[in-house]
C-alpha cells in the first residue's frame, strides 16, 4: 500500500485588543503594540485618585491584552473632582461624553438656519484648588443663516437707450421670517445711456446678508438683420413619386432665421396649388426682418393627371414621361363639340398637349327631330272677326285627330306612313282682308326611323295634297277655301333649348348642348364662351359659375382650376405671378402695391397687407430703436432734431432743459451755481 506525506502550513490570526479605554483621569505611557499578551501599568493623572484592580484575586493594576481580544481593566477607574452642568440654551441640545475632568460638551441648535456662538466645543479641566470647570463659557443660538434672493436675474438686462422702464426689486427670504432689501437707487423709473449695475442688499434681523447685483446693459442700434427671399417659387413635377423641398436654400439672411414651412412635400396632387412661406430674421437685439412668398407646383412633364376627369368617354394612354400619346373615345350617344367620337392627343416633355380635344369630356346627344313650318291663307264669305277663335279650335281639332287626314298625308304614294304632330298653329284674321285667315303651323315628324328621301317625298305630298287635307266644312264662319298653302321650311331641328345640329363623324346628324367651358345665351340662341372670372364644369347650363375669390379665370373655362384667384394679403399679380409687397410698402389691390405715406415704414417686413402696417417716423423730440413708431419722447437734457430720430442727443455738461420733448440744442440752457435744480434721469458722465 502506498503512502503519503502531506505538509501543511498553519497562520494563527493576530489578536489585537486595539486603543486603551478613555478613562477620565487615566494617565497612559506609551507601549510598542496592542496585540495580545502586551500590558501596561494603570495610572491615574495627579488630582485623581486610584481605585480598584484588574485581578479581583489580588490588587492589581496591570492591565494585560487577553486571549478574547480585550483588554483586562477589571474594575480599575480614576476618581477625582467633575464639573457641573454648564447649561443648555434654548432650542438646543448637548452632545457630551460626561462631565469629568477631560470629557467635552458640544452644542447644536435644533432651528433652521441657527448655529452656537461662538461655535467651541467645552472642555471640563482641573482647577488649582483639587476641583474641575469648563474652560469655556457656554453658546448662544443665533440666526446665522444669510437671506436668499428668490429672483435675482443671472443674466444681463437689455434695455433700450433712453427707455424708461421700472426696476422689479428682486423678492428676498429668510429662515427667521424677517428680511428687509435695500438698494442703490433713489427711484425705482430709469432710463440707461450706459450698462449699470445695480445692487440690492438683503438684511435679516441678526445682519445677515446677501447681495443681488443686477446688471443692464443698454441696447447697440444694430441695424435689422439682412434677409432675402425669392419673388416667388415653381416646383416642376416632372415624377409621379412625392418629392421634397428644402426651402432654407432659398432664403439668405445673416441673423438667425426660422422659416414656416421649412420643407415642402409635393407630388401629382398639388399641381396648379400654391403655399405661403414666411422666412424671419433675428439680430442679436432682437431686431427683426420678414419676408414672404409663393410656391407654386407645376407639371413639368407629360402626366395623364393633367387631363380632366372623363365621364363619357374612355381614355388610353401610352408613352412616357416625355411623350406621351392619348386616344380618347366617346361612349355610345356621346361625341364632342366637334361631331367625332375619337381624338388623338399627344404631349411633349414640358407638359404642352395639343389636339383640339385633349383636355374635353364628350357630350351626351340626343336625337334631332324632323319638321315642317306651313303657312296658309283661308278665305270666306265674310268677315271672321266673330268666328275666329272657333274657326281656330276646330282646325286644331281636325289636324290632332290620330285618323285624321293629316296623318295619312304621307303614306300616299310611300311604303311608310310618318306620324305628325301640329306644334304652335296660330290662326289670326287677315289685315287686308277681313275675310281671310292667315294660318302658321310647325308639322313635326314623331317618328324617328325617317328616311331623308321620304322626308322630301313626304314634303310633296303635304303640297300636292294640301287642298285635300286641310280644307274643312261646317266652320261657324261658313264654307271656306284654301287659297294658298307654303312649306316655308323644312329639315332637322333640335327641341330641347341649349341644343344644336351637329354632323357627326358616323353621319349622323344628333343635337349637343354646350359643353364645359360655355353657356347658352337665350337672346342669341347660341353656345357662348364663358367670361374671364367664371367657368362652367357642366354641360347644357344657362349661365356660368363666377369664381370664388378671383378676378379672373383663363380659356378654356371648363373646370374650377381655370379661375386664376386672387393674391393672397399682402401680395399683388405682376406677369402672372402672385409677388409680395415689396418692404416700406403696402397693398393697394390685386395689382398694385403702394410705399408708405409720409417716409413710413413696414420695418423690415414685406407683404404688409393695408397701410395700417406702416409705421410712421418719429417727429423730432421723440425717438425709438427703429426710428419708428411707437415713439417716447426725449427725457430732459436731452433732445432730437431729426426725424426717424434712434436716440437722443444729450446737451452738453453743465447744460440742461426744463422739458420733455426737446427739439434743439437750443432748449439745452447753462445751469450756473445750481441756480436751477432739476432731478438728473441718469448720471452725468
Amino acid at each position: 500500500m502506498a503512502q503519503y506525506v502531506y505538509s501543511i502550513e498553519f497562520k494563527c490570526p493576530i489578536i489585537d485588543c486595539g486603543p486603551r479605554l478613555p478613562i477620565p483621569g487615566a494617565k497612559y505611557t506609551a507601549i510598542p503594540n496592542t496585540y495580545v499578551g502586551q500590558s501596561f501599568m494603570f495610572e491615574c493623572m495627579d488630582q485623581f485618585t486610584l481605585l480598584g484592580s484588574s485581578d479581583m484575586d489580588h490588587e492589581n493594576t496591570t492591565v494585560v491584552c487577553d486571549s478574547t481580544g480585550r483588554w483586562r481593566y477589571g474594575n480599575l477607574t480614576c476618581s477625582g473632582a467633575r464639573c457641573s452642568d454648564p447649561g443648555t440654551p434654548a432650542n438646543a441640545e448637548q452632545i457630551t461624553d460626561g462631565y469629568g475632568i477631560g470629557q467635552t460638551i458640544n452644542y447644536r441648535c435644533m432651528r433652521p438656519g441657527y448655529s452656537p456662538v461662538p461655535d467651541v466645543t467645552l472642555g471640563c479641566i482641573a482647577g488649582t484648588a483639587n476641583d474641575a470647570k469648563w474652560n469655556d463659557t457656554v453658546p448662544k443660538c443665533l440666526d446665522t443663516m444669510p437671506p436668499e434672493f428668490t429672483d435675482c436675474p443671472s443674466s444681463p438686462i437689455m434695455v433700450n437707450p433712453l427707455e424708461e422702464i421700472t426696476l422689479t426689486v428682486p423678492t428676498a427670504t429668510d429662515n427667521s421670517g424677517f428680511v428687509t432689501v435695500e438698494y442703490t437707487v433713489k427711484s425705482t423709473k430709469m432710463w440707461f445711456l450706459v450698462d449699470r449695475n445695480i445692487t440690492y442688499q438683503a438684511i435679516d434681523g441678526e445682519d445677515n446678508t446677501v447681495e443681488c447685483i443686477v446688471q443692464y446693459k443698454v441696447k447697440t442700434v444694430d441695424p435689422r438683420p439682412t434677409l432675402t427671399c425669392p419673388t416667388h417659387l415653381t416646383l416642376p413635377v416632372m415624377v409621379r413619386s412625392s418629392q421634397s423641398i428644402n426651402l432654407v436654400e432659398n432664403i439668405t439672411s445673416n441673423g438667425d432665421l426660422t422659416i414656416n414651412p421649412k420643407t415642402l412635400q409635393y407630388d401629382t396632387s398639388n399641381i396648379n396649388t400654391f403655399t405661403q412661406v414666411t422666412g424671419t430674421a433675428t439680430g442679436k437685439q432682437g431686431q427683426s426682418s420678414q419676408c414672404t412668398f409663393l410656391v407654386g407646383v407645376k407639371a413639368d412633364a407629360c402626366l395623364e393627371e393633367t387631363l380632366v376627369p372623363l365621364v363619357n368617354a374612355n381614355r388610353i394612354c401610352g408613352g412616357n414621361l416625355e411623350a406621351l400619346n392619348c386616344k380618347t373615345t366617346c361612349k355610345s350617344g356621346a361625341y364632342f363639340k366637334s361631331g367625332n367620337s375619337t381624338s388623338i392627343s399627344s404631349c411633349t416633355g414640358s407638359a404642352v398637349w395639343s389636339g383640339s380635344d385633349a383636355n374635353e369630356d364628350c357630350l351626351v346627344s340626343k336625337v334631332p327631330v324632323y319638321s315642317y313650318s306651313i303657312k296658309m291663307i283661308y278665305e270666306f264669305g265674310a268677315p271672321i272677326s266673330s268666328c275666329k277663335n272657333s274657326f281656330r279650335t276646330k282646325l286644331q281639332a281636325e289636324l290632332t285627330k290620330t285618323d285624321s287626314r293629316l296623318n295619312k298625308a304621307c303614306k300616299k304614294s310611300l311604303d311608310v306612313n310618318y306620324k305628325l304632330a301640329v306644334e304652335n298653329l296660330v290662326a289670326e284674321q287677315n289685315s287686308a282682308a277681313f275675310e281671310k285667315a292667315d294660318v302658321s303651323a310647325v308639322l313635326r315628324v314623331l317618328d324617328t326611323d325617317i328616311d331623308q328621301m321620304k322626308l322630301t317625298q313626304c314634303e310633296d305630298n303635304l303640297k300636292t295634297y294640301s287642298v285635300e287635307i286641310f280644307d274643312f266644312d261646317n266652320s261657324d264662319c261658313g264654307d271656306s277655301d284654301i287659297e294658298n298653302f307654303e312649306i316655308v321650311k323644312s329639315g332637322n331641328s333640335c327641341s330641347d333649348e341649349g341644343y344644336s345640329l351637329v354632323t357627326s363623324d358616323d353621319s349622323n346628324v344628333v343635337c349637343l348642348p354646350c359643353g364645359p367651358g360655355t353657356f347658352y345665351n337665350s337672346t342669341s340662341k347660341s353656345c357662348e364662351d364663358c367670361l374671364t372670372g367664371e367657368y362652367q364644369d357642366m354641360a347644357n347650363q344657362k349661365s356660368c359659375k363666377k369664381c370664388v375669390n378671383a378676378i379672373e379665370s383663363v380659356s378654356p373655362r371648363r373646370l374650377q382650376s381655370s379661375c386664376i384667384e386672387n393674391c393672397p394679403d399682402g401680395f399683388y399679380r405682376i406677369e402672372g405671378f402672385c409677388e409680395a409687397c415689396p418692404v416700406d410698402q403696402f397693398k393697394v389691390d390685386n395689382v398694385k402695391c403702394s410705399p408708405c405715406p409720409d417716409g413710413g415704414s413696414t420695418l423690415g417686413v414685406n407683404g404688409v397687407n393695408s397701410k395700417a402696417g406702416c409705421k410712421a417716423p418719429c417727429q423730432p423730440g421723440y425717438y425709438s430703436t427703429t426710428g419708428f413708431e411707437d415713439c417716447t419722447a426725449c427725457p430732459r437734457h436731452f433732445y432730437s432734431a431729426a426725424g426717424a430720430a434712434k436716440t437722443c442727443t444729450e446737451c452738453a455738461k453743465n447744460q440742461i432743459t426744463t422739458e420733455m420733448a426737446s427739439i434743439s440744442n437750443e432748449n439745452c440752457t447753462q445751469c450756473f451755481n445750481n441756480t436751477i435744480t432739476l432731478p438728473l434721469p441718469v448720471p452725468r458722465t
